[in-house]
């Protein structure tokens, strides 16, 4: 791919309904964070901090998955 991180997101029989996924020096550059599978995402959010590379998911049903796509932005060289 052109640079952009696609991510697999599990959640198990785990009492949390959110985690926190740092990319530290991955997620340089990267603007945009979206699910991309499955398309209709129910109650899952994705969040993006860019600021921090910080991924935030919350998948509200256990025994979910997401896959999530990460985009730099155009000209971004890191």
């Amino acid at each position: 791919m052109d640079g952009s991180l696609l991510l697999a997101v599990w959640r198990m029989d785990d009492e949390e309904e959110a985690i926190e996924i740092p990319l530290g020096a991955r997620g340089q550059g990267m603007t945009t964070a979206r699910c991309i599978y499955p398309v209709h995402t129910g109650n899952a959010v994705v969040g993006w901090d860019a600021d921090r590379s910080l991924l935030t998911v919350r998948l509200p049903q256990r025994y979910s998955a997401r896959v999530v796509l990460l985009q730099k932005r155009k000209g971004w060289t890191g």
